[in-house]
Order: structure tokens, then C-alpha cells, then sequence
């Protein structure tokens, strides 16, 4: 089967042959083979545009598995999270610094890195020392703004790209 190039090719073909007006261009085979390149572009385009479809359905599907995979992992963490809670729990309540196991060790430590920092809820009230002030542009003002015929130095709306429908 051919492909869209090859196709392609071939319309490039006509294309010459129609600019370069040549009167035996004009006979009968002419129209035939005008309409079959056109029939084969066509099956060639339904085809492609089967297979994108075929793909953007096996994505979907594959999009709406790996959210139901995540969400029982999701389920499972938290399990596991809960039970090793409780177990720590009761290992502290007991005064059990380490169990040995059949297959595993168990150790309850202190953990390492920096000390954690309890901070107050209404951080406003800390001194603005402690505060980090963040700057980011607000693309829709700017947006707005060069819409309304205001220049901003560096900055132009740029063309919009295209898009493929199949419907």
C-alpha cells in the first residue's frame, strides 16, 4: 500500500503537468487517474484517521487503568502507613527499642536530619524577616493589555498553532 507521501508525489506530478498546459495531459486516461489518486488519498486518510482514533481510544483505556492502578496503590500506602502507625505504637508503649523476627528486624529510632519547626498559623504575626516574597507575572493582565493596544516592551502575542480534527 502506498503511503500519504507517495501520494503526495504523485499530486506534485499533476500539479506539473497542469502548469505546463500540455494539451495530451487532456485525455481520457487523464481523468481516471486524477480520480484514483484522489480515491487512494481518501482511503489512505480514512485509515490514518481510523488509527488515531484506535490509538487515542487504547490511551484513554490505558489512562483510565494506570488512575484505578494508582488509586489502589494510593489504598495500600495508606494501609500499609496505618498499620506500621500502630505497630509503632505499640512497640513504644512496651518499651521495645528493637524485635527480631523469623524474617525481619524491627527497630524503633530516632530519626535523623534537621529538627522539626513548629510554626505558629497565622504566619502575618512573625517578623517579615522570616517572610520570602515571591514575584510572578500575571500573563493574563499582560494579555489583556497588549489586546488593548498598550505596547509592553518584549512582549507580542504570538499566532495561534493548528490542529488536526477527525470528527
Amino acid at each position: 500500500m502506498e503511503t500519504l507521501w507517495e501520494i503526495s508525489e504523485e499530486m506534485e506530478t499533476l500539479e506539473r503537468i497542469l502548469e505546463a498546459d500540455d494539451s495530451s495531459a487532456e485525455e481520457d486516461w487523464f481523468g481516471e487517474w486524477f480520480e484514483s489518486l484522489l480515491e487512494r488519498t481518501n482511503d489512505k486518510v480514512d485509515n490514518y484517521s481510523g488509527l488515531i482514533q484506535m490509538l487515542l481510544a487504547s490511551a484513554k483505556a490505558r489512562k483510565e487503568e494506570a488512575a484505578r492502578l494508582a488509586e489502589r496503590a494510593r489504598v495500600d500506602t495508606n494501609s500499609a502507613k496505618r498499620l506500621k502507625d500502630r505497630l509503632q505504637e505499640f512497640l513504644i508503649a512496651h518499651d521495645i527499642k528493637r524485635l527480631d523476627t523469623a524474617r525481619y528486624r524491627v527497630t524503633v529510632a530516632k530519626n535523623g536530619g534537621k529538627r522539626p519547626l513548629i510554626i505558629p498559623e497565622d504566619v502575618s504575626k512573625l517578623d517579615k524577616a522570616y517572610h520570602k516574597i515571591t514575584i510572578s507575572l500575571d500573563k493574563d493582565k499582560i494579555r489583556e493589555d497588549i489586546d488593548g493596544g498598550l505596547k509592553i516592551p518584549g512582549c507580542v502575542l504570538g499566532e495561534r498553532g493548528t490542529s488536526l480534527r477527525i470528527e
